[in-house]
């Protein structure tokens, strides 16, 4: 379990991933069902889990084009709100007020953070697995369901955690939340 300093942890790696192309960033480790022995298993269960890790993998890549969708959305938003904020940064330097400035100052650091975070969604590549059907057509004659099945039990940890990282990003460290981080989190209370 953890709380907003890993979160802001977290935040922080994603954002300075933006300025390390290629640089591989960890995700919450929140998924952690180990697959059970299949030995034994007809061919129609194998079917059937093979089905539903189909639709499994298929539910990740919604749910991170969602998480996607929120990030160009709060990006756009937060980018617009910087612009208003730098229109008024002389009139609010000019002016005598001190607390003003202050109160600016951190707006426009928060708005500025918020929008560095969306954009490490939008650009950091998210991990998650798939098939890779080349190797499995390796595979001998007879052992290829079993082998999906493998592969498809044993794939899903990665892309549960990649999405709960993100939606939990997404979630406690917007622009829209700044109050600070969410009461609760994707994975934990």
């Amino acid at each position: 379990m953890s709380d907003w300093r890993d979160e802001a942890v977290m935040y922080g790696r994603y954002v300075a991933a933006l300025f390390r192309p290629g640089h591989r960033v960890p995700t919450f480790d929140v998924y952690r069902i180990v697959a059970g022995d299949m030995a034994g298993w007809s061919a129609e269960e194998l079917r059937l889990l093979v089905e539903e890790g189909r639709r499994q993998v298929d539910r990740h890549a919604r749910e991170l084009e969602r998480i996607q969708s929120r990030a160009q959305f709060l990006f756009t938003t937060a980018l617009a709100l910087l612009i208003v904020l730098a229109a008024a940064g002389r009139r609010v330097a000019t002016s005598e007020g001190v607390v003003m400035l202050l109160v600016w100052g951190l707006g426009t650091a928060v708005v500025a953070a918020g929008m560095l975070g969306a954009s490490s969604l939008l650009a950091v590549r998210a991990e998650v697995s798939g098939i890779e059907t080349a190797l499995l057509s390796t595979q001998a004659p007879g052992g290829v369901l079993e082998a999906l099945a493998r592969s498809y039990a044993g794939m899903m940890s990665r892309g549960e955690s990649s999405v709960a990282t993100r939606l939990t990003l997404i979630a406690t460290r917007s622009p829209s939340s700044l109050s600070g981080p969410a009461s609760t989190s994707w994975y934990g209370e």
